[in-house]
């Protein structure tokens, strides 16, 4: 990448975003080539990395921002999203950190809403909320969908899961992967 006559930085990114990489670029420090005056955001179009994907950017070890200009010689590190371990206080780019855990709990569920509402998590019950509204929102949902794919893949008979393109979200080649690990799937338009 860093092929051309601008100075260099070293850039890493880690985990999922890594994936969008060629395959001899994940998991390590790359070069990159710097324009002069080039901002992080600007590195990250440039490098079609999606920045609603990255969580914590830092550079030489410290939190920034998106408007922060890309120095040669600078250690640039990308995260994604953080599953398990608050970095609201480190993070540059946003006040709140991507990942906000939220359950919708349907009809009849209301004493599991009260007790992770008392553990501190966001819950909406299915009161209020019609039957096709909750469905909806659990198609839109693209980990649902991957959970209920899988699923289905021990279910008797034929199973349709509606909403497969929310899956790209996360896991572009998801159900390629399920396909060639020899499960029979079908993905229709």
């Amino acid at each position: 990448m860093a092929d051309t006559p601008y100075p260099a930085a070293l850039l890493r990114c880690y985990q999922e975003l890594g994936d969008r990489l060629p395959q001899s670029l994940r998991g390590r420090d790359f070069p990159v080539d710097i324009r002069p005056g080039e901002t992080l955001a600007g590195l990250l179009s440039r490098l079609e990395l999606p920045p609603e994907e990255v969580d914590l950017a830092l550079i030489n070890g410290l939190p920034v921002g998106f408007s922060r200009i890309v120095r040669p010689g600078d250690r640039v590190s990308l995260y994604p999203v953080f599953e398990s371990l608050d970095i609201s206080s480190l993070t540059g780019l946003r006040r709140t950190s991507l990942r906000r855990l939220r359950f919708v709990t349907d009809h009849g569920l209301e004493e599991l809403a009260a007790l992770l509402a008392e553990a501190g998590q966001t819950v909406r019950t299915g009161r209020g909320i019609s039957r096709s509204e909750l469905a909806r929102a659990s198609r839109e949902d693209h980990r649902v969908v991957m959970s209920l794919a899988v699923a289905g893949l021990v279910a008797d008979g034929t199973t349709t899961v509606e909403g497969a393109e929310h899956v790209d979200v996360s896991f572009p080649n998801f159900f390629d992967l399920l396909y060639e690990l020899g499960a029979d799937v079908e993905r229709s338009e």
